[in-house]
């Protein structure tokens, strides 16, 4: 009798411990089941979101704006400030460069371009061309040269500082220095000018101005008035001038 009663009880335990198993089984699938929906549901959320989002911002950004061609935008009140011009004071085309004197593009504009615009233009009375200072804030010296050529021009020789700066390889204070020597200036007039704080300040006035004629970067050339960013071929030039010279 004991030992059927021992039966018993095991076939209830088995019976049991199925139960307990298949529960378990139905819970868990229960909970994978929720956590599965759930993530599915936010996955949607979340592309729903990002497709409104992108859908929103193909709206709302505007396509790049077209690259003007040189000479398309044309500044009102571009002059040649306290500067000497190279060309007749009569000359209907005022052309006006920005630059620094550490700049190597300016440089290739003197090399190559700037020979031709002065035979064809300014030689013959066409053209007027003025030089004007944008110091660019990671060109170091480019600051010292502006003032040097400020300075020698109250000595009447800016345009011989200027060339000298611009075919120079450095604008450090001894390349000035000689470069001041070899122009015979006044050495204690010309390093006083050097040292006046007010051409300092006229050379950041300057820079100013040229920002407010839209000048970002050098060099920058206006065709009376005409914007010309950066060096193009003499062709480019000729072409905005003629027409200049048309009107």
């Amino acid at each position: 009798m004991p030992k059927k009663n021992s039966t018993q009880l095991i076939f209830v335990a088995i019976i049991i411990s199925g139960m307990l198993i298949a529960t378990s089984i139905v819970v868990a699938s229960t909970i994978i089941s929720d956590t599965m929906h759930r993530s599915i549901a936010i996955n949607s959320q979340h592309v729903i979101s990002r497709l409104s989002y992108l859908l929103k911002q193909n709206r709302t950004t505007k396509p790049p704006p077209k690259k003007l061609k040189p000479g398309t935008l044309r500044v009102s009140g571009v002059g040649v400030g306290d500067y000497p011009i190279q060309g007749k004071k009569r000359a209907s085309v005022l052309l006006v460069e920005f630059s620094d004197f550490q700049c190597g593009y300016s440089k290739k504009f003197y090399n190559d371009i700037f020979p031709e615009i002065k035979k064809e233009y300014i030689d013959t009375g066409k053209v007027k061309f003025a030089y004007r200072n944008f110091p660019l804030s990671f060109h170091k010296k480019a600051k010292l040269g502006a003032i040097a050529a400020k300075c020698a021009n109250k000595q009447k020789k800016y345009w011989q500082m200027h060339d000298l700066l611009v075919f120079g390889t450095d604008t450090s204070v001894d390349s000035i220095d000689k470069y001041a020597k070899q122009l015979k200036l006044n050495k204690d007039k010309f390093d006083a000018c050097l040292a006046d704080k007010k051409i300092e300040d006229a050379i950041d006035e300057e820079a100013k101005t040229a920002s407010k004629l839209q000048v970002k970067s050098t060099p920058t050339f206006f065709v009376n008035g005409r914007m010309i960013k950066g060096v193009h071929p003499f062709e480019t030039f000729k072409k905005i001038i003629d027409e200049e010279l048309a009107r």
